[in-house]
This record gives C-alpha cells, sequence and structure tokens, in this order.
C-alpha cells in the first residue's frame, strides 16, 4: 500500500474547524498544517523531529522523520469542548529502522513506509498552539488510522506540566 502525502484538505476542514485554516500533506519527509493562517511543518534536522514555522524550528522531542497521524487519506484531527481544544493533532516519530520492521514485533507494519514508537500531540487552545511531552507506549505508522481514544487521552489526560506553548 503506498501512501500519497500529497493531498489537499482546505475545504473538508473549514467546514468542520472555522478559522482553523487549510491543511496539507506535503511529499517526502514534510508533512504541513495550516492553523490560523500560519503553516507549519514538520521537519527532521540532524536526526531530530522539529515543527517550523516563522522560520524558527521547536524540537518536539521525537527523532527520526515524523508525521501527522493520518488515516491514509488526510490528517486525523478532532475538537473537545469540554477540555477546550478547538484541535488536537498527533505527531508520530522515533523511527524504527525497516530492519526492525522486520522482525516479528514490527512484522505487521512492513506495508507502511514510516512507523515511529513516539507520540507528542499538537493542539490548539484558545488561539494558542501547544505542543506535548511525548507520550509513552504508542506505535504509530504513516496512512495508519489511530482510534479516536488516543486523540481523546491526549487532549484530557495531558497535564499542563507536559504542555509548551509555542505559538
Amino acid at each position: 500500500m503506498q501512501f500519497n502525502h500529497k493531498l489537499l484538505l482546505g475545504s473538508f476542514f473549514a467546514g468542520i474547524f472555522p478559522g482553523l485554516g487549510t491543511i496539507v500533506l506535503a511529499g517526502t519527509g514534510v508533512d504541513t498544517v495550516r492553523i490560523q493562517d500560519r503553516r507549519f511543518n514538520l521537519v527532521s534536522k540532524n536526526s531530530h523531529c522539529m515543527v517550523e514555522y516563522d522560520r524558527k524550528l521547536v524540537e518536539t522531542g521525537l527523532t527520526g522523520i515524523c508525521f501527522f497521524v493520518s488515516n491514509g487519506t488526510r490528517v486525523t484531527t478532532y475538537k473537545y469542548r469540554d477540555a477546550n481544544i478547538d484541535a488536537i493533532f498527533l505527531i508520530g516519530g522515533d523511527t524504527v529502522s525497516k530492519a526492525d520492521r522486520k522482525s516479528e514485533l514490527w512484522n505487521w507494519a512492513s506495508e507502511f513506509k514510516e512507523c515511529g514508537t513516539g507520540v507528542v500531540a499538537l493542539l490548539l487552545r484558545k488561539g494558542r498552539l501547544f505542543l506535548s511531552a511525548k507520550i509513552p507506549g504508542r506505535q504509530v505508522c504513516t496512512g495508519l488510522a489511530v482510534d479516536e481514544k488516543e486523540f481523546w487521552a491526549a487532549a484530557h489526560e495531558l497535564k499542563p506540566e507536559q504542555l509548551r506553548g509555542i505559538f
């Protein structure tokens, strides 16, 4: 199964999240999200995953190639009014090598381009953007849908000290 990162979702998200903006998945190692007319890129620099905006780089704490969690055709995001979350995205990283993915533990993931064991959340709350600390015990792959409960848990169970404002 090939995952094509080139997809424009502006009209879809404009209807669901007015003011959120356009979301674009760019190709080859860079995922992009537009939030409130600002473009945020995920970039891997010296094996470190970073969020780039306004020519500034913010370290995510993840290593290797990183990506926004998607269902294979679009970036997955949710809104939780009860937690004052206008949008939450999950970022996967801590890349598992292709050699390790041939092991019995990872053989289910052989068809995916990238997989990782690290996840952080990117949250929009009251007009500010926050990045979470690493969420332990997760396995994600590009194009592999993640259950909504993972987003709910990140939105509801992350403590303020686990979040840092980046915008």
